[in-house]
């Protein structure tokens, strides 16, 4: 409740720092007029047609908050804002922006040397790759359909997400025979 409290009170003080002329600059990365590659890319406005939106400004008057935009075939048209609505925009994309940033950074995880198999300098006698052994072979198309099955059957009985990687888990080690 606080938390929510405060950025509201960050998002009015926000607004009423960057309105000029009644134009509303949404958040800084977008700046005061949205184009359609950043109504897509931070999810704006979804009730106006990505292909329909050319630009638009929100613009406040007197107590309410309005986008105006032109549409692809060069209509004008206005959509009433709320500032419920205006918060959750803003905040859509601070966490789409840190998504977006996230992406090109390093991933400490896996930052380490990786092997270049098709250089001259690497024997390739020398990493030791083991052969898979036939009898695996065979039971690879058996395992598959037995996992994907498992996995329907898991989504049939209304399981998502991780429940379904617990199921089909313990469901491999419980044979039921009749």
């Amino acid at each position: 409740m606080k938390r929510s409290f405060i950025l509201s009170l960050f998002l009015a003080i926000t607004i009423t720092v960057w309105s000029q002329n009644g134009t509303i600059v949404l958040h800084p990365v977008v700046g005061d007029s949205i184009s359609q590659k950043e109504k897509t890319d931070f999810l704006l406005f979804p009730e106006i047609s990505d292909n329909e939106f050319v630009y638009g400004k929100i613009i406040k008057t007197e107590n309410e908050y309005q986008l105006h935009y032109l549409k692809s075939n060069g209509e004008q048209f206005s959509l009433e804002l709320d500032s419920v609505m205006l918060l959750q925009y803003h905040l859509n994309i601070n966490k789409l922006q840190a998504y977006y940033d996230n992406q090109n950074a390093n991933d400490t995880i896996t930052n380490h040397q990786k092997i270049l198999l098709m250089s001259s300098e690497i024997d390739i006698n020398k990493l030791h790759i083991q052969p898979i052994d036939p009898r695996i072979l065979d039971k690879l198309p058996y395992e598959a359909r037995r996992r994907q099955h498992l996995r329907n059957s898991a989504i049939d009985r209304g399981l998502w997400g991780q429940d379904i990687d617990i199921y089909v888990q313990t469901s491999g080690y419980l044979e039921i025979v009749y």
